[in-house]
Parts: structure tokens; sequence; C-alpha cells
């Protein structure tokens, strides 16, 4: 295939601009770009002399501008003796260039003018992009085109970015998902360029020489990338989109000026290998793969050759459309009621020259036990479509489906956008077609030929064609009869796994033909709109505030029309609040449950609704549960009375309800293999919160829970309540009143005798506390520091907005010197933080590293010190750029309904109701001085200040963390008390002097446990008592003995929290006649606006 179709098949099209004004010569091309039919964008392709293509995007009423590179360079193109070189590429690209040699100077001009900036690399390809202030898109456009045609790599940053990849490699360590397709590409073709070790971490990058901590292969390294950046990195081969308000002439003479310096190096523009990864030695097996999460999955993959090219009909779509269906008729439908699976997802991935067709289901444990009925059961429904007359009908409801999506389509970030276009550049369709082609299906012109080119596509999906995986934890896979295996690791992440060939009579077994009559293909979707009409009025600019236009005992409407985005649809949110929801560990569960049993229930009869724009989510919070429905308003009030009716009239399903509670465990037991950032977060949430309760209090309350319990705590949860809604989008008053007396009449429900809120814990004043705790998860070799500094009370503008522009002077040098620079780890942020409720808040700096916590709080302050000079030292024009950045972000328009609902919503859910607040606390802005920010700064922030209030979670790694005497001693008594065939325990012959860490006296116990034949419920019962016992036996460390004296620790968080004031009831800062709409019928009055 000639993939470079855009310069080839269409020069009669394309129009020469000669060089003007000192702009390089380019092309035009002039065919009109085809887009939806309510995007006012205007959109032109250019092509420079040296091969770039670009898209630039007119949007005249944008204040963000945006750019993304695509790089057709990706792993694939990595030198073998140095896996993770285009990844390693991609973070040194970012390290100045020779026009702006400093380091964080693309960075902090980014920051000063309301940017940011990433970047990606896949197997295929590698992403940078950037969003800015639209004003400021020629000087942010000049930096980043800088990086493809002048990149520095400074030999100073070298090792420093090396352990930014390490420290995202280590990231991913603990990650089952990465994990499991390292397994996979491990498993590829021997010599296939998909094996390869894309991450990179500092072992591969640094395997030059011997020295993995500088030397020589410092200087080694950078001459490598260098060489090898100069040899790919061609203009050929790049994908450029540009987004600004400026002209499409503006734009592409911007374009042909700063990235026509690029060289061309004569490389093919769309590398690719159309030999797929996987070849018959690789098909036909069954793959056990060992995961850190208890989780049970399968995975069916099918290869397919590459897609794109099928662009106009999509076929595999269509065959990921009947498999995926979660709709009556459907496997999903099948294999739930046998109680088997919680969900089921098909569709395509893959990279540029082929493809993948995966079926991926989440087993229940009855599920992972029948894991090979699951997969009869798989291709039973795939014989049925084998079977079955593919009618054009279902085409062309994909087709009218897709249509209707794009042609009214939210906006996204610019960002994101930039991103999708320069990928989709390079797709093999006609260039007119460049926004249309990737997102739209078309009708079928001949149904009998695309029937067959379907049944076609169809013959390679069998069992001995395809590549099984199932994951679980190495417990479960034992009690599934992999006993004595001998497992194999992979190098990187460590993942174990094993292999087997399928039987042939079970490969026969699969090609039965379909006789489950339960088995159907989708009917009819009966919610696609017919109505999409918009009603547009005349407005001088958009109403800055929603209105409460009904209230009344146990409900309240807040409705805004859409006046800006003028689309078919409308967003309504509707909470339902009650003191059950959370008044106590069981409640909380028992609330948790009602949700999930009732989206299990009834998932599939919404299911059409989401496939056709209208989505709908039930979930739960502190205050009580909530629906948020959002898509086309045609059907809309259908759906809503639908769900309402639905919790009303909900059976518990004692089955369901045993899946859901172990589900629902499983989740709760895998919350610390999260990242070690949000785990120290989310601790430092629940110790701010009232009420709170820990997952331990939690978890003991599953197991007894009954379906009679849960469905007296429905019907109590629902029978009191006060209903809050916001309504925005095209739909009149009327309407939206009409809903909310639906819900009302409904829901029969009595009003709330006291309000029900959010309510924070408020930090002491003049204090110092650390919250420590181990990690679980032995695998995790980070530990995290959430170091919180409390501000004070949110609706205070001045206090908020100074604390504001604070928050904005030291995010970016944050990031600079406490990752960039100090290379601490690879998460590093600084930020605001909101208490529950909202109403108190205060900064928080966020590290994750294999560095110890205690070590990372001194950093952090050392870098609070070293801010205090910038800050004093800052002249008036740099403030003033800081205010002026801030202004920006707070001004910038919304981008979607989505969006403006956001931002209200927020408002209503605190009952601060401060709907103008950006408006108003820009104009405050000038108000405030360098002095202010600087005396909040050293007044509450600094270390050095006598009254500040400060908390910090420490969350220790167990790959660091050694195990006392002591505690060791009292998990061998745990043993010995459990009366376990355990013959031997030597522990301490093994061992020695040598206090071990957590993970290896784990995994010591793991080795005896297994040559005793203990259960592994009972061994990991025993396990999940050691951090506690390490705990209340710790290691004595001098080496932070200094530091121990000057914080105090938290040894008891119920006392602890016991000394902490309680935020008050929220009042609302608007005034009743701002917010009361003038036809408002509610009965109410004054401050009951709340």
């Amino acid at each position: 295939m000639d993939s470079d179709t855009h310069t080839q098949d269409y020069n009669e099209d394309w129009k020469q601009i000669p060089t003007h004004d000192s702009i390089p010569p380019y092309s035009i091309f002039t065919k009109p770009i085809e887009k939806a039919s309510k995007d006012d964008k205007d959109y032109r392709i250019i092509r420079l002399e040296n091969g770039v293509h670009a898209m630039v995007v007119h949007d005249e009423g944008t204040d963000k501008a945006a750019a993304s590179m695509d790089v057709s360079v990706g792993f694939y193109l990595d030198p073998d003796d140095l896996p993770g070189l285009a990844h390693f590429c991609e973070h040194l690209m970012f390290m100045g260039t020779e026009q702006f040699p400093r380091e964080n100077d693309y960075a902090e001009f980014l920051s000063k003018n309301n940017g940011s900036s990433n970047a990606y690399t896949t197997f295929s390809s590698t992403n940078y992009y950037f969003d800015v202030a639209a004003p400021a898109l020629h000087p942010a456009l000049t930096r980043f085109a800088a990086f493809f045609h002048s990149p520095l790599f400074s030999s100073s940053c070298t090792f420093r970015e090396v352990n930014a990849v390490d420290s995202e490699f280590k990231q991913n360590i603990p990650n089952d998902s990465v994990r499991l397709a390292e397994v996979d590409k491990r498993l590829c073709k021997e010599g296939h360029p998909y094996k390869k070790f894309g991450c990179g971490n500092k072992q591969s990058l640094l395997q030059l020489s011997d020295d993995a901590e500088g030397g020589p292969s410092g200087p080694e390294l950078r001459r490598r990338l260098v060489e090898w950046w100069e040899e790919q990195y061609c203009a050929g081969r790049m994908k450029l989109c540009v987004i600004g308000k400026d002209s499409l002439d503006e734009l592409s003479d911007m374009v042909s000026t700063l990235f026509s310096p690029i060289q061309n190096r004569k490389k093919h523009p769309f590398p690719l290998t159309n030999e797929h990864p996987y070849g018959p030695d690789e098909l036909g097996t069954l793959i056990h793969v060992q995961s850190l999460a208890a989780i049970h999955a399968i995975q069916v993959t099918f290869p397919l050759k590459y897609q794109p090219p099928d662009w106009r009909y999509k076929h595999a779509d269509l065959l990921s459309h009947f498999i995926g269906h979660e709709g009556p008729g459907s496997l999903c439908s099948y294999l739930k009621k046998k109680g088997w699976i919680t969900t089921l997802d098909s569709g395509l991935s893959g990279s540029k020259g082929f493809d993948f067709f995966s079926i991926t289901i989440m087993l229940t444990e009855d599920g992972f036990a029948c894991y090979l009925s699951v997969l009869k059961y798989v291709f039973k429904f795939i014989s049925l479509l084998k079977e079955s007359s593919i009618s054009s009908f279902h085409q062309s409801e994909v087709s009218k489906i897709t249509r209707m999506l794009f042609d009214f389509a939210d906006r996204v970030p610019q960002d994101s956008y930039a991103i999708w276009i320069s990928r989709h550049l390079s797709w093999p369709a006609p260039p007119e077609l460049t926004l249309t082609a990737p997102q739209t299906t078309w009708d079928w012109e001949d149904p009998e030929y695309e029937e067959n080119v379907i049944k076609d596509l169809l013959s390679g999906f069998t069992l001995d064609k395809a590549r099984v995986m199932l994951m679980a934890r190495k417990e479960d896979h034992e009690k599934s009869g992999r006993v004595g295996v001998q497992w194999e690791k992979e190098p990187w992440f460590g993942a174990e796994y094993c292999v087997e060939k399928w039987e042939k009579y079970f490969i026969d077994q699969t090609k039965k033909t379909n006789d489950i009559e339960e088995l159907h293909l989708p009917e009819p979707n009966p919610y696609i709109p017919k109505d999409l009409a918009v009603t547009k009025t005349d407005m001088p600019s958009p109403q800055k505030r929603p209105r409460l236009v009904h209230e009344t005992s146990i409900s309240s409407l807040w409705y805004k029309t859409d006046d800006q985005f003028w689309l078919p649809k409308s967003h309504a949110t509707i909470e339902i609040r009650s003191p059950l929801a959370n008044k106590s560990p069981r409640a909380c569960v028992l609330t948790r449950l009602f949700v999930d049993i009732y989206v299990d229930a009834f998932e599939e009869s919404t299911y059409n609704a989401e496939l056709a724009g209208l989505s709908s989510t039930f979930g739960a919070d502190s205050l009580g549960v909530y629906f948020v429905i959002n898509g086309y308003t045609d059907k809309l009030s259908m759906l809503t009375q639908y769900l309402l009716k639905s919790i009303k009239s909900m059976k518990v399903n004692t089955e369901r309800l045993e899946i859901m509670k172990d589900e629902l465990q499983l989740d709760y037991k895998n919350f610390y293999l999260s990242s070690p950032h949000q785990v120290s977060g989310a601790v430092l949430n629940w110790s701010l919160r009232e009420p709170y309760w820990s997952l331990e209090e939690t978890l003991r309350e599953v197991p007894d829970i009954t379906a009679h319990e849960l469905q007296d705590h429905i019907t109590n949860l629902l029978s009191e309540v006060k209903v809050q809604t916001l309504l925005v989008g095209n739909m009149s008053e009327e309407d939206a009143i009409s809903l909310i007396k639906m819900t009302e009449a409904i829901l029969d429900s009595r009003p709330l005798s006291s309000p029900v809120f959010n309510k924070a814990l408020i930090p002491l004043e003049k204090s110092n506390y650390v919250i420590s705790k181990l990690n679980p998860n032995v695998d995790e070799p980070n530990c995290s520091i959430t170091y919180y500094i409390h501000i004070g009370k949110r609706n205070d503008r001045r206090l908020r907005v100074t604390a504001d522009i604070l928050s904005q002077i030291l995010s970016e040098p944050a990031f600079n010197i406490l990752r960039t620079k100090e290379q601490l780890g690879y998460v590093v942020y600084c930020s605001e933080r909101f208490l529950a409720g909202s109403a108190h808040f205060g900064l928080q700096v966020v590290v994750q590293s294999e560095k110890e916590p205690e070590f990372l709080e001194e950093r952090v302050e050392t870098f609070f010190e070293e801010m205090k000079g910038v800050i004093e030292e800052m002249d008036l024009d740099t403030f003033e750029e800081q205010k002026a950045s801030l202004g920006k972000a707070w001004m910038e328009t919304d981008k979607s309904l989505d969006e403006e609902v956001g931002r209200f919503w927020a408002q209503i859910e605190t009952g601060h109701l401060d709907f103008c607040r950006r408006e108003y606390d820009t104009a405050f802005l000038k108000n405030v001085t360098k002095d202010e920010v600087l005396d909040l700064f050293m007044r509450q922030v600094h270390p050095s200040s006598t009254t500040r209030s400060k908390l910090s979670v420490h969350l220790r790694s167990s790959m660091q963390e050694r195990v006392s005497p002591t505690a060791a001693g009292a998990f061998e008594s745990l043993v010995k008390d459990a009366k376990l065939a355990v013959k031997k325990i030597a522990w301490k012959q093994a061992f020695g002097d040598e206090l071990p860490v957590v993970a290896e006296f784990r995994k010591y116990w793991e080795k005896v446990f297994t040559e005793a034949n203990v259960d592994s419920a009972e061994s990991t019962a025993l396990f999940e008592k050691l951090p506690a016992l390490v705990e209340q036996s710790p290691v004595e460390n001098d080496s932070w003995k200094d530091f121990r004296k000057k914080v105090e620790y938290v040894e008891d968080l119920k006392k602890f929290r016991s000394l902490l004031g309680i935020s008050d009831e929220p009042k609302s800062v608007a005034q009743w006649d701002e917010v009361v709409s003038k036809r408002y019928n509610g009965h109410l009055g004054g401050n009951n606006v709340l």
C-alpha cells in the first residue's frame, strides 16, 4: 500500500503559494474540507516544501490556541541495543533548543500564558502538543517548532531525563494493564518490532557501559540519541495541526515560516510493517497471566490486517457493534444472566500496518471457574453471526448514528482536538475527508458484497486463529488447576505467565453452530432521536447563571436554556440527598450496593440510549445518590422517566447481589494497588472529612448484607429526600418544570427534616502533623507524600484570589525544581486543594518517588525557602504577568455544555451559589498586590511560620520498610495460632542479622506456605495483618531523628480527628433576586433558597 496518499494521489488539487514577505513557499489543498453541519471553524490543509503536512484551523471565537505534531517515529524504530530510545527522545526534546536554550523556557512561557504541554510515545509515532492563550500562539509555536529542527539534547539533562523515564517505568510496574500488554508483546513473532520494550528504563538506556550511574555511558547515550534523531526525525514523517484565532492565510504563513527549517531526510513518510505480530505459532494459544490486583478477566484477540483503508464502511466496527452489544439478546446479557461476567467490551486496537480485534470480559468468581464455558458461548455468538444474514438495516442504523454524533459533537479542548487531527492526517482517505472519514460510517451501496466482506472477516474468528489471555492472581490460577506449573517471567515488569496450546477436541467444540435461542442480533434502536431542531433565541450575550425556576418542600430546579452552543442536547443532573446514605459504615456500603445492583440490572435497558448519544450515570456520594443524563433532548424525558421508575420499583436479585458484593470487596481490596500519590491523597481526604469510614470498617460490613436488608435500605433512603436538579440545554422552561414535577411524583417522598451537606474537618492552627502509613502493596517501589497547608475559608474573596495567585506562582517552579532538576520522581505537582464541601481550602505539594517520605518533605520545605527569595525579588511586570495568566484561565469560555454544567453544579452542590465567581474574581485581581501574596506565603505556607496549619501524609513503600524482630515475631505467633501445617519456621536463620524489608519478609513466608500447601485464603488473611504489625513495632531509624523532633506524628487518627473543628453549614453568597426566575413558582423565599 502506498501510504503517502496525500502527496501522491491528489497533486492536481494542490495550489502553489510562492515565496512572499520572506515566507517560504508552500502548497494549499484546494478542495473544501468536509466538516460537521454545526462546525463554525474553517479548515485548510497545507504542504510545506520539506514535506511537512499541516492542517490549520481558524476558530474565530476561541480564547485558546493549540498545536500538535505527530511524528511517525515510535518505539518500533528503537535500536535493538537501546530499548526506550524514542521515549527518551520525547523527554529530552523539551529541554531547550538553540533559539531558546533555557531548560524550562517553554514550560515557563506556557504557564504565564494560561497554557500547558505534554507528549506521548507509541509503537508507531510520537505526539507533541500544547495549548496556550490565543494571543500568545505565535511565540509559543516558535518555541515548539524549534524542537523539530534545533533541539539541544543538552548533556546536562541526559541523566536527569533517564531518571524521569525510569520513574515513569517504575510507576507502571504495579499496573496490571501494562503488565498484560508487555506479556502480549513478548509472546509475539520473533524479530517483530512490536516485541520491543518501548517504555525504556535506566537499565535499558544505560546498558552501553557497566556504569549505570554515569561515566562513559552518558556521552555515548547522548551521541547515539543525536545520531538516531538525525536519521529518523524527518520532515516528511511529520503531521501538524495548528488551531488559533488567526485567519487561515496567517496561520498558513506562520506554519511555513516556523516549520520549513525542518530537514527532509528522504525517509519513507509513513513507515509501517504489514507483517502481523501474531503468526501461526502465536495463535491457538491460552496464556495464563498472574495479576497483582484481585481481578478475573479473559481476553480473546484475533489478528486483522490494517483497518483504516476500510474507512468508508468500517466492517470490523460493525462486528464490534454486534459482539460488544449489551442490550437484549446480546452475548453480554446472556453471560450476565448466568452470573459469569460483569462487563464485556469488544473493539479494534493496533498500530500502523496491523490491527487486533479483542473481546475483553471481566469475570465473576464463578465465571472464572467456568472460563472454558464462557469461551464456548463467545464462539456460539460468533457462530450466530456467521449463520445470520447481516442486513443493511444494521449498517444503516450505525451510519445514521455516527453521522448524527459527528454533526452535533460537543467541542473538546483545543489541544485534544489538535492531537486527534494530527494523528488522522496520515489516514489513507482523501484529504477533504480528514475529519469525516475516521468518525462516520457510510451506508452500503452493494449490501450483498459488503455482507460477504463481513463473512470473510468472521472466517478468521476461530479459536485456533486467536490468542486467549486469562488474568487472575496466582492463587486463583491454582484453584483452576494450574498447580505445579513452571511459570515464566516477563523480564521488564515481572509479570509471570505460562502458555499452552488448545487441544483439537476443544477447538472443535467452539466451531459448533449456535443453538441458543436467547442470542440474537440487535433490534431497532428506539432511542435514536427524530427531532434534532434547535430553538435559537437572539441574546446579546450568554446568561452567566442558571435560575431557580421551581421549588417545593422536596425539590429545587435550576434551569438555563442553551444560549451559546446551539445543539439539540440537554444535560440534567438530579441529586437525591438523604441523611441515611452515609450515616454509618454499613449505610455507606448499602448505598454503594444500591448503585451497583441498579446499574447491573438496568444497563441492558439503557444501552441503546447510550449508543444513540444519550448517556446516563447513576452514582453515590456522601450526600446520597444522583443521576446525570446527558444527550439529545428529544428522548431525554423518556429516559429520565424510565430511570426514576426503575429505582422505585427495583427488586434486589439475591444472586446478582452476591456477585456485586464480591466485586465490591475486590474493589476495596484493590484500592492500595492505585498509584501511591492517589493513595496518600485519599488518606488526606478521609482524614479531613466528616463523617469518615475507613476501608477496613466498610470492608467488614459487606459479607453479611442480605437482599432483604438492601431492599429496606433503598425504600428508606428514598422515603425522605431533598432533590436538587440542574437542567441546562435545548429544552424549554416549561418542559424542564414538567420533568421535575414528574420526578417528584415518581419518588413520592417526604421532605427532609434537616439539610444534608458535606462537612470538612479544619486543621488546627500552629500545627505540623504527619500521618505515616505503610503501603500494603508489596510490589510498589514508590513512596508518596501529600503535603497540605491549610489556607482558610473559600468564600473570603480576598483570601481566595490571593491564594490563587500564589498557587499560580508556585506551580511551574515546583515541577521544574522538584521533578526536572532534582528528579525526585515522575509525579510532582503543586496545586490548591479543596476540602469536603469546598468551603475551606489549602495548598498541596504532591510527590511520588522512590526516596523516603521524610526526605521528600525536607525537599518540599527547601523549595518553599527558595520560592521565598523568588517572590521577594519578583519584579512588578512578572507579577502582573502571573495575574494576567490567572485571569485568562478564569475567563476562558466554556467549550461545551458539560463544562458549563460543571461550573454551575459546583455552586449548587456546595450551596454557595456563587455563579459569577470567575467574573468577580477577575475584576478583583487588580486589587491584589505582591506584598499581600508574600505576606500570605510567609504567614501560612513558609516553614518558618509560627501560625501555619500543616498536615502531610507519608505513604511508605513495603519494598523499603524493614521488619523489626518484634514485628517478625508477632507474625510468627499469628502463624502458630492459626495452626497451619508449617513444619519449620526459620526466618531468623534466613535473614541473619539483616532486617528484611516487608516485601522480602512476605516472599519468604509465601515460599513457606506454598511448601506446606497452606490454603491461599488463610495465607492472604495473615498477610493482610502484616502492615499493622510493622507499624506497631517500627524499626528505629536515626537517619531522620532531627526531622521527627520537629513534627508531630498522628498515632491515633480518631483521636486526632476529634481535636479538629467542623465546617459550618454552607451559606449562599448570591442575592435572592439574582438567582430566582421572574416566573419562579416556588413557595419558599429568603434564606430558604438553600
